[in-house]
């Protein structure tokens, strides 16, 4: 018996067979659905903490306007604790950059030069947070920063209430 004939029927039954075909196509779309489902979840976690961010330092800045501690280490100690907790973790406050800068007035922006420090009564003070997020999904990295990591950065101005020292 030839082997031809066998080999020629085999052929024609594989190309015929329609057995696995949704295992096969589903293995081959699993690895880009995966990705895209990972990517839009992270997507998600990074606006989600940068809103975070953004809420935190708003309300550590409303602490900083009443003036309610009046010794500047322990105000800004306390305007740290605030940050940290309002973004529930998210954002490590050590590896965090938490800035204040004291300008005599709106004029300017918080790329000038200003005094370091949480101000006094009616200054305005400068908040900034700087964060480096650290991609989950390593594809998304191309989006990020020179190491990788996406920048991510929440500012807010306010002027300090004229409370009086006493």
């Amino acid at each position: 018996m030839s082997i031809m004939p066998q080999t020629k029927q085999l052929i024609h039954q594989f190309t015929r067979a329609r057995d696995g075909i949704a295992a096969a196509e589903f293995a081959l779309i699993l690895p880009a659905f995966l990705l895209m489902l990972f990517g839009t979840l992270e997507v998600a976690m990074v606006m989600f903490t940068l809103s975070l961010a953004e809420g935190g330092l708003r309300e550590a800045a409303r602490f900083g306007v009443t003036g309610q501690e009046p010794d500047p280490a322990k105000r800004q100690e306390k305007i740290l604790e605030i940050v940290e907790q309002h973004t529930h973790g998210l954002i490590e406050i050590s590896d965090a950059n938490v800035t204040m800068t004291v300008y005599p007035d709106f004029t300017g922006d918080d790329t000038g030069p200003g005094t370091p420090g949480a101000g006094d009564a009616n200054d305005v003070v400068f908040y900034r947070l700087d964060y480096e997020w650290e991609f989950m999904t390593p594809v998304f990295a191309v989006f990020g920063g020179p190491d990788g990591n996406l920048p991510m950065s929440a500012t807010v101005a306010v002027r300090n209430e004229p409370y009086s020292e006493e």
